[in-house]
């Protein structure tokens, strides 16, 4: 291995340290006489091990050092490459203010090119598909979304999803809080020659908490199945999805806003954050509970977290290998990436410009993600809203018809809805006051639970007259609805 500063080489002793910050391998007399570029200080070494390590190899034609029980390869060229990723471009750290000069370019055009031709034009009968990304909070799911977004361009970085951490008195707030979709026109600037190209749409979320329990589950299984919609808060079906029943996970079960198509779990490479274990046990039976969707992992941080021989490097090791191992994931389906972000571009030159080297790895990986799946053509999407409002329309009039109207000797109808504790009463009202109404959607009736003893919030008889639901002033008479605290399931007097 040759010493970088001075080309150095004779035979395994010339290279005996490396930088902690700036990765340079040294020489004895380098390690003290050269200054590292990032700090502009004097190197921060540890002394790299030799030959007599148990365990490791020395090749002086290959120019490399392997330890066997570790899966860190060690090589003069390729010195932050992971054996088991898909992903093997090395950071030259060196960024152009011209992207054209960064000699990643070239490659970073023909895979978006290739990346189109997976995804087709929108004569292919196709339709976009649909990527969740999954992690638990602060893992860095926005900004590996900038990422993507700043890949598949080439004039800068942009923040398109919203990025940022609070941390107020102790208490944890997140940027992210909503349920929140990025179609191909929110992020793709690529010009009126790729309208017709079916770019895939991203969903963002909050992140969730690290729990393989019933309630993470099922809101993982109507975040997959596309049964919550845009702007929706997730922490607002937490309680609900407590205490769903099966009666509405079947009612909602045809209700399919934005299924999804492929999964992304996003964690950071940083040994000192914990794996989400229990939460990526999870996400992998949510990803199989009504079909079978295809998972991708991505570690965030390469920029920080390279494979140095030390202890460090070796905790790394074993959070990507138990990443992989938990979420199943062979070596296509696996990267880990750079996130754009002041700590990886100091300078900030990707606030004018992108930077190639970082959009390649990501690139790849995605061209994997968006390879045509037979499942792909089995989703269903509602999507003709034009058709739909229609039969609404017809329906509505054919009730109106039925109701009959004020002056006619007639009175609303008075309907009850009744049923068990946690049947998911209020939950239907609410559907019906929807389907009534030309609104959206709106929580007449509270459906959610008060806490973790699973008391109800309907505890005494509630009457829902036409002027509380209905939202259009006419003569129809619109039933009144009653709703109350579920019975429990006995035959007692």
């Amino acid at each position: 291995m040759k010493c970088q500063p001075c080309h150095d080489q004779r035979g395994n002793s010339s290279v005996e340290f490396r930088c902690n910050d700036c990765e340079k391998k040294l020489c004895h007399s380098c390690k003290s006489q050269q200054v590292s570029f990032k700090l502009d200080r004097n190197h921060n070494v540890f002394e790299l091990p030799t030959c007599s390590v148990k365990n490791a190899s020395y090749d002086k034609e290959k120019e490399d050092f392997t330890v066997k029980n570790n899966k860190w390869v060690y090589k003069e060229m390729d010195d932050d490459k992971w054996e088991n990723a898909n992903v093997q471009d090395k950071h030259t750290e060196v960024f152009h203010n011209n992207q054209q000069d960064d000699p990643e370019y070239s490659k970073k055009l023909n895979i978006i090119y290739e990346c189109q031709q997976h995804v087709g034009n929108d004569s292919s009968g196709r339709l976009p598909l649909n990527i969740a990304v999954i992690g638990p909070p602060g893992c860095g799911k926005s900004s590996f979304l900038n990422t993507v977004f700043a890949s598949f361009n080439t004039d800068s970085w942009r923040e398109i999803a919203p990025i940022g951490f609070y941390k107020i008195r102790g208490c944890q707030l997140h940027f992210t809080e909503r349920f929140k979709r990025y179609t191909k026109k929110d992020y793709y600037r690529g010009g009126s020659k790729d309208d017709g190209v079916l770019l895939p749409t991203f969903l963002d979320m909050t992140g969730f908490s690290d729990e393989n329990s019933k309630t993470v589950l099922d809101l993982l299984e109507m975040v997959f199945s596309g049964r919550i919609k845009e702007q929706q808060k997730l922490s607002d079906f937490v309680q609900g999805a407590k205490h769903m029943s099966s009666s509405v996970n079947h009612y909602n079960k045809e209700v399919n806003h934005l299924p999804v198509d492929r999964i992304i779990v996003v964690c950071t490479l940083d040994p000192v954050s914990a794996l989400p274990s229990d939460l990526l046990s999870c996400i992998v039976e949510a990803s199989r509970k009504n079909r079978d969707i295809p998972v991708y992992g991505v570690l965030t941080g390469r920029d920080k977290h390279k494979p140095i021989y030390n202890d460090k490097a070796c905790k790394v090791s074993k959070k990507v290998t138990t990443f992989c191992q938990i979420l199943g994931l062979p070596k296509h389906r696996f990267a880990y990436i750079t996130n754009y972000c002041d700590e990886s571009d100091p300078s900030l030159k990707y606030l004018n410009t992108t930077i190639p080297q970082f959009d390649v790895p990501v690139l790849r990986f995605l061209k994997q993600v968006l390879i045509p799946t037979c499942e792909d053509r089995l989703r269903k999407t509602v999507i003709d809203t034009k058709q739909i409002k229609k039969v609404k329309e017809r329906l509505l009039a054919n009730c109106k018809s039925l109701v009959g109207k004020s002056g006619e000797d007639k009175k609303p109808l008075t309907i009850a809805v009744i049923g068990s504790p946690g049947g998911g009463k209020s939950s239907f009202l609410n559907t019906v006051f929807a389907a009534l109404g030309n609104k959206r959607w709106i929580e007449h009736a509270k459906c959610a639970d008060t806490g973790e003893t699973g008391k109800q919030i309907t505890q005494s008889l509630k009457r829902f007259l036409k002027e509380d639901y209905y939202g259009t002033q006419d003569a129809y008479l619109m039933p009144t609805f009653l709703d109350m605290k579920g019975f429990e399931d006995e035959d007692t007097l």
